[in-house]
């Protein structure tokens, strides 16, 4: 999730599961992969949970920076 999320941190993207360098997408997607992508969804239950988190996570950011520009 931190590899996925932090270019969306960085703010070099606002959508981090479009950014071109990511490998969220080939997560998620049913294509083929040399990724160990049954191994990573596994550490998440599923590919449910797994966009679930990142989604949830960005959120969390997403608050975080709201506060920093409140104070």
């Amino acid at each position: 999730m931190y590899i996925h999320l932090n270019p969306y941190h960085h703010g070099f993207t606002s959508s981090f599961e479009k950014y071109k360098h990511s490998s969220f997408y080939a997560m998620i997607s049913n294509g083929k992969t040399l990724l160990m992508r049954d191994d990573v969804l596994e550490l998440f239950d599923d590919k449910s949970n797994f966009r679930f988190m990142h989604y949830k996570r960005q959120n969390e950011i997403c608050e975080k920076k709201s506060e920093l520009y409140l104070e």
